[in-house]
């Protein structure tokens, strides 16, 4: 019987490619305006890497169509088949062969954890103790107490059904007493950090993108695809606020002081908010398409954000339209991150493969850390702004002196990088991957 193939399992497998390589916007788009989980049925079953393991069978199977002839002989072509070019045959007896040097390269073994049985999205430490939390596509965070080696010490379900609810954000409070986590269906759940469920908010209607707690940790603030953003209260878990202002996706928020935060949405726009007023203070408008972060230095004076539309700008508080616009990237600033020791540099990450470290006072670029060969979706710098560690998609997670801009150490992990993050110590660099896996590597000081 021939098979066939419908539009709702090719959607279905483009969505899970997407949330694979961490386009996780992009995904919840894709289900949204296709309806694809009302229209399927049943409990679906598709392995990681589905989409492109079925490409590369399809394009074997028009490799050795296309390479043999009628008698059974075979075509000695040594020219790639390619999914967006058409194959000219080039039969001849030379084949090209790329020689890769990998510079830098450090073969220290990583401490892995393993536990996760989907994608790891998110990893986080927390503040001051040596445990880290971590976030995965198969519906658990969890939280691990790191050694010479590791213990998980718990095990934290979003939802108790069978339907599939990615992890799409945590926060440690600043005091580190609680963990927030935000998943894909809306639910945000705080836990204490020994892993005991204390509060369970539900009010979002889509993916959580962004949690974050405020300086004193009494407030927990979270942005939704749901182009809203709320503030808790973190003790009662009551709803302080309600902010519905964005025409888009809210995709980020970061708080400037224990009362005022700024958002940023797919609309292009950037708010800022007190919490005692649902209208924006101030609207920052500027980018040509969807803002993808935003943050605030650490005094507070300055806030910066990035966007698909290759730029990143800085804005003033007090000013209505940026102060600066770098446009150096080639293709999406992904992430950006603030120096915790100079409120003047900030550091962008960008599907270009490239991080740059810009000087806000002198408006230029300081280093351009080019070393990676595939989009760039993390960066943090150490607690005590030494380091720069950047996270991507070609598996290696790279360690570049602030001071110079060289690149100390790049580690091979697993699998595809999602997020890094730093301990307390500064000695140790987690990578959550793709392939299930959170990778810790050592540092030595």
């Amino acid at each position: 019987m021939p098979s066939s193939i419908t539009s709702d399992e090719v959607n279905f497998l483009v969505y899970r490619y997407l949330q694979e390589s961490g386009f996780l916007h992009s995904s919840f788009s894709l289900a949204h305006e296709s309806h694809l989980f009302s229209r399927l049925k049943g409990d679906v079953q598709v392995a990681t890497g589905a989409l492109v393991t079925l490409l590369q069978k399809a394009l074997l199977y028009t490799e050795v169509e296309t390479h043999f002839n009628e008698n059974g002989s075979e075509k000695r072509c040594h020219q790639p088949f390619s999914l967006l070019q058409p194959h000219v045959c080039q039969e001849d007896n030379t084949m090209q062969i790329d020689d890769v040097v990998e510079n830098g390269e450090n073969n220290d073994k990583p401490l892995t954890l393993s536990g996760h049985s989907a994608e790891v999205f998110l990893c986080s430490w927390h503040p001051s103790k040596n445990i880290i939390a971590t976030g995965s596509g198969d519906s658990t965070s969890r939280i691990w107490s790191i050694d010479n080696k590791y213990e998980e010490l718990s095990v934290l379900k979003q939802n108790e059904g069978k339907e599939a609810n990615d992890m799409t954000s945590l926060d440690w409070s600043h005091d580190g007493t609680r963990l927030a986590t935000g998943s894909y269906d809306g639910t945000i759940k705080v836990w204490s950090d020994e892993g005991v469920e204390l509060h369970s908010l539900r009010k979002h209607n889509g993916p959580v993108f962004s949690l974050r707690w405020n300086k004193d940790s009494t407030l927990l603030l979270s942005g939704c695809a749901d182009k809203t953003s709320i503030v808790w209260d973190s003790h009662s878990g009551q709803i302080i606020q309600t902010f519905s202002n964005h025409s888009g996706a809210t995709l980020d928020v970061d708080w400037k002081d224990t009362s005022t935060f700024a958002s940023c949405s797919a609309d292009k726009s950037i708010h800022v908010y007190s919490i005692d007023s649902t209208n924006p203070k101030q609207i920052f408008n500027g980018h040509l398409s969807e803002v993808n972060t935003v943050r605030w230095n650490n005094d507070g004076s300055l806030l910066a954000s990035c966007s698909d539309d290759k730029t990143a700008k800085i804005w003033r508080p007090e000013n209505s339209s940026c102060i600066e616009t770098f446009s150096e990237h080639n293709r999406e600033i992904y992430t950006l991150r603030w120096s915790p020791k100079d409120d003047n540099i900030v550091s962008t990450a960008s599907f270009d493969a490239t991080v740059k470290v810009w000087d806000v006072s002198t408006k230029r670029c300081l280093y351009t850390l080019n070393s990676h060969r595939e989009p760039i979706y993390s960066i943090a710098y150490s607690p005590d702004g030494k380091y720069l560690a950047s996270g991507s998609f070609d598996k290696h997670l790279n360690i570049w002196s602030t001071k110079d801009g060289k690149l100390i150490k790049s580690f091979l992990c697993d699998g595809g990088i999602f997020e890094v993050s730093w301990n307390a110590k500064c000695n140790r660099v987690a990578a959550s991957t793709s392939r299930h896996t959170v990778n810790i590597f050592e540092l030595g000081q």
